[in-house]
């Protein structure tokens, strides 16, 4: 058997002449005798010495995981002494990476079973290999840039119409076209389109209505929902309204109107209520009544102008004079300003004063016996 065995050895040994570290003798430091082949690494199998013969050598004795028989593993060594590196292994192809993302261009930098040398990456499929934030499977961020490398830009993200607000109301302009956006500020603008005035910060959804001709609430009526009340006409500007005018319904003041109807003549400001009445034929204060208030006097022809008035003559009722009359009827002749009851009466056989006498008074100087002389005679006095 041992014949047999040693014949084996030498066949063996003599297919391996050359495939390890062949040590010359005494390399080790003369403590092996001449022709010994020893296993430095202690992985079983010989490799340092003379190993001439020997059918199994470690192709490096000083590495205990490579020796013949070992399992092949993707580190860029013949781990198993057959004279082949990495054989059996899964290769894949590496791809440029610059930016370092795990990620390469389409790019093939080299081939290999392991991790990528610098700069290159197992995985391709970077759509930016100069940006590090931008590859597969990166989040979708709202940037106008396709992070993810799918081909879409900012897909998946919520996108929002902004409209402009050039009043910065926080309301956008109704008539505008938009900007659909994903980002949740757009300079400038707004997601929302409900001012239906954006050169007036003071119009906008929401706000108070003031009574302005404004729809400033937007909400497609003016002045709505305030207190309306009727104004009219005041043409003489006495601040009150023509009595017979159309009112127009505002809810507040309107130019030329007042909120009154209550003036009877709107063409004379001297006209309206609560003035003083005066005596002018005229209903002054719109009581509906002329002159009313005033003291009434009657009023007689006094053609003589005398100061009296022509008795039995019919009056004119009057709260002020009256031109070419007098406040009596005591003139007994009034075509004669010397007859009056303020006259005096004088031999003409007249009734000079009014006072149903005539020439009382012994004016023609009468004789006791009531004879007649010559000067009555020439007075007439028959």
């Amino acid at each position: 058997m041992q014949v047999r065995t040693s014949v084996l050895t030498l066949v063996t040994a003599a297919a391996w002449v050359g495939c390890g570290p062949v040590v010359p003798p005494g390399a080790d430091g003369g403590t092996r005798p001449p022709g010994s082949c020893i296993d430095s690494d202690g992985d079983g199998v010989p490799g340092t010495g003379d190993c001439t013969g020997v059918a199994v050598v470690d192709c490096d004795d000083r590495d205990p995981a490579v020796h013949p028989g070992a399992p092949e593993a993707c580190n860029g060594l013949d781990d198993n002494c057959d004279g082949q590196v990495d054989e059996g292994l899964d290769l894949h192809p590496f791809y440029r990476d610059s930016d370092g993302d795990g990620y390469g261009t389409s790019q093939v930098t080299g081939t290999g079973c392991g991790a990528p040398p610098a700069g290159s990456a197992t995985k391709t499929g970077d759509g930016d290999d100069a940006n590090p934030a931008v590859h597969p499977g990166a989040v979708e961020v709202c940037n106008g840039v396709d992070d993810d490398s799918n081909g879409q830009i900012d897909d998946g993200l919520t996108f929002r119409d902004f409209y402009p607000d050039l009043d910065q109301d926080g309301f956008g302009d109704a008539t505008a076209a938009p900007v659909h956006a994903c980002q949740s500020q757009v300079a400038g603008r707004v997601p929302n389109k409900g001012d239906c005035d954006d050169h007036s910060a003071a119009v906008h959804p929401g706000a108070a209505e003031a009574c302005n001709g404004v729809d400033d609430d937007c909400n497609g009526l003016e002045d709505d929902g305030l207190a309306v009340q009727s104004y009219y006409l005041d043409a003489d500007g006495d601040g009150f309204g023509d009595a017979l005018g159309v009112a127009v319904s505002a809810c507040g003041p309107v130019a030329g109107r007042v909120a009154n109807n209550t003036d009877c003549d709107d063409s004379r400001a001297a006209v309206h209520p609560g003035v003083a009445e005066v005596c002018n034929g005229l209903d002054d204060d719109c009581s509906g009544a002329a002159d009313d208030g005033l003291l009434f006097q009657d009023y007689y022809p006094d053609s003589d102008a005398d100061g009296f008035g022509a008795a039995g003559s019919t009056p004119e009722h009057s709260c002020q004079a009256v031109q070419g009359k007098v406040p009596n009827t005591l003139d007994c002749d009034d075509t004669r300003a010397a007859v009056h009851p303020s006259a005096t009466e004088v031999c003409n056989g007249k009734d000079d004063d009014c006072d149903g006498q005539v020439d009382e008074g012994n004016v023609c100087n009468k004789p006791p016996t009531g004879a007649l002389d010559a000067a009555d005679c020439e007075a007439g006095i028959k």
